[in-house]
């Protein structure tokens, strides 16, 4: 498997994720300020995750070939 579909298939598996995790909040948010902290906080610790995962990714392929 190339690195590029293992990075395509984490960043797939990321987004269906995210998107599970943010209509959740979202849709469950009983106030405005609850439905934001999707984008404030838990958006961008998701980011964050997803560029540790693919950095990890990146450099565990290149260590093993």
């Amino acid at each position: 498997m190339k690195l590029q579909r293992l990075l395509l298939i984490t960043a797939g598996i990321w987004f269906v994720a995210v998107i599970a995790l943010g209509y959740w909040q979202l849709f469950y948010a009983w106030h405005v300020g609850s439905g934001l902290i999707f984008f404030f906080h838990t958006l961008p610790l998701s980011l964050l995750t997803l560029i540790l995962l693919a950095a990890l990714e990146a450099f565990y392929w290149r260590w093993r070939h």
